[in-house]
């Protein structure tokens, strides 16, 4: 799977960034990626058991590092 358009636009405008202009907007795009996979999981409805169980077990750790990066949002200034 290749990286898209909008993937690799905001990741060269990442690039272009220095410091805390760089900190704020990769704590920002780390944010929208993980509530994009937590919508993810969240839709999905998976027949397989295992499949099911994984994603499962997954959303709360994905959650929880959502919480820790928006902490850090929080103390970048």
């Amino acid at each position: 799977v290749g990286e898209s358009t909008d993937d690799k636009s905001k990741r060269e405008d990442l690039a272009k960034k220095t410091g805390t202009d760089y900190d704020k907007a990769w704590l920002e795009a780390l944010a929208d990626r993980h509530k994009t996979n937590i919508g993810k999981l969240e839709d999905a409805k998976p027949t397989d058991p295992d499949l099911k169980a994984a994603g499962q077990m997954g959303l709360p750790k994905i959650k929880a590092l959502l919480a820790d990066i928006e902490a850090a949002q929080t103390q970048v200034k």
